[in-house]
């Protein structure tokens, strides 16, 4: 949810949802070995050729709404 800033939150109400939530950590991290090297330079090919493309798609659908 937009609202919620792309944090991770865990319901404290048990079963029901009535707004009640905390705050935790997800638990995901990129390991070290992901963000150098063949890895890295990996990424940054793919990103570069396909990124603006799919960020103009999205950008397109969010201003215009189709």
């Amino acid at each position: 949810m937009r609202k919620l800033g792309g944090q991770v939150f865990v319901n404290t109400e048990g079963k029901k949802w009535r707004g009640h939530m905390t705050k935790v950590k997800s638990g995901v991290y990129i390991p070290t070995e992901m963000t150098s090297g063949e890895s890295l330079a990996a990424f940054e090919r793919v990103a570069q050729a396909e990124l603006p493309a799919e960020a103009a798609k999205a950008l397109y659908v969010l201003l215009l709404g189709k």
